[in-house]
């Protein structure tokens, strides 16, 4: 994902955004994870990258209040949320590695020790060979990568729908610097136990026994691009590979669609100061939602920005498979994004709550009433 472009009315236009099909091995190609800033010539134009709020009543209207207070009600254990980080910035952890492996290990203990279920995926990945661009080599290399799954305890719905709350947990190699990705994967993979936990303590709430559809968690691998850049896989391997998001796509191809009725993914929310992309590539219902969980919450509106740019991310080969799936992500400051400082002393842990207490009330409403998302 580049850095989006500055300036006054020089805009880009997205390219390369539409579906191309699945790959061998299951594995869907997508265009580069990207972003464009585009250009808003009047504030019609502006509305119509809003959603429209009258035909989701979900929250509002007093029908979901319970929801909202189960939201509202999230706090984050603070001392716990930076022994997660502690441990998962200790040292780089890209798709493959041995590192990876402890982690993959660590959350599923972690979850475990919740009451929740853990269930691990294992999938095997061809991904490019550095090596192979600078001498003779194997173009390829296979790699284990392994997706971590969470089910709560909660009573099941009567449907076998489930709504999914999502985040990547490997980080990023970057030449030169030994990343950690304490916000980029950090801060939604250590949120994400801590709404597990939130979601587990509550199993005999009628709020989550009242859903049509169960509430799950992912942890996907293999989200970063293994070469320097999001599109180099497509664009400059000889191979032409798509070099990025190997767990999510892995994961899709091998969900059964009708059951997944949702995908809330949350990635780099831990931010000094949180202020959420408006990602046009999440579905519209659920983008309308988002802003009616901001205002419901007593957040103030600009939490989430004003112009809708395309974020390419583990949300979008769900997306491709026609599920209804957000991207709640802050974009927007990108000062140690793959660079050095992304650590955990810069995680400001209010950001990662305050994103949690919003994507959860978004899935929840989703899983109230999931024909009203599609």
């Amino acid at each position: 994902m580049p850095l989006p472009p500055t300036g006054g009315a020089n805009c880009l236009v997205p390219k390369g955004l539409a579906p191309k099909g699945l790959a061998p091995k299951g594995l869907a190609p997508k265009a580069s994870r990207q972003i464009f800033v585009l250009c808003l010539t009047s504030s019609l134009f502006l509305a119509a990258w809003r959603c429209p709020l009258g035909a989701l009543p979900l929250i509002a209207r007093g029908t979901g209040e319970d929801v909202k207070s189960f939201a509202a009600g999230f706090s984050l254990d603070t001392t716990q949320t930076t022994a997660d980080l502690d441990f998962m910035t200790s040292s780089p952890h890209p798709l493959g590695s041995s590192r990876q492996w402890d982690v993959a290990k660590f959350l599923a203990r972690r979850i475990e020790q919740s009451g929740a279920r853990a269930e691990v995926q294992e999938f095997k990945a061809d991904i490019p060979n550095a090596a192979a661009l600078s001498m003779p080599a194997p173009l390829t290399r296979t790699v284990t990568g392994r997706n971590i799954y969470a089910w709560p305890t909660t009573a099941k719905p009567a449907t076998s729908c489930v709504v999914l709350l999502a985040s990547h947990y490997d980080t990023k190699i970057v030449e030169g610097i030994s990343y950690v990705g304490a916000n980029d994967s950090g801060s939604s993979s250590v949120g994400l136990l801590q709404l597990l936990r939130h979601v587990q303590n509550a199993k005999d709430s009628t709020t989550l026994n009242g859903l049509k559809c169960r509430i799950g968690f992912v942890w996907f691998d293999g989200e970063e691009s293994t070469l320097a850049n999001w599109s180099d896989g497509e664009t400059s391997f000889p191979q032409k590979i798509v070099d990025h998001t190997w767990g999510s796509r892995y994961a899709a191809s091998q969900s059964r669609t009708q059951e997944i009725a949702a995908l809330v993914l949350f990635d780099m929310i831990g931010s000094p100061e949180l202020r959420l992309t408006r990602d046009s590539n999440s579905s519209a219902p659920l983008m309308g939602l988002l802003e009616e969980s901001i205002r419901a919450l007593g957040y103030p509106a600009d939490l989430l920005s004003a112009v809708a740019v395309p974020v390419e991310d583990d949300h979008i080969p769900f997306l491709d498979l026609g599920i209804p799936a957000i991207n709640i992500i802050d974009f927007n400051d990108l000062s140690v994004w793959h660079r050095p400082g992304d650590d955990a002393g810069r995680i400001n842990p209010k950001s990662i709550e305050k994103a949690l207490r919003i994507g959860v009330l978004v899935a929840l409403a989703a899983a109230r009433d999931p024909q009203a998302i599609r």
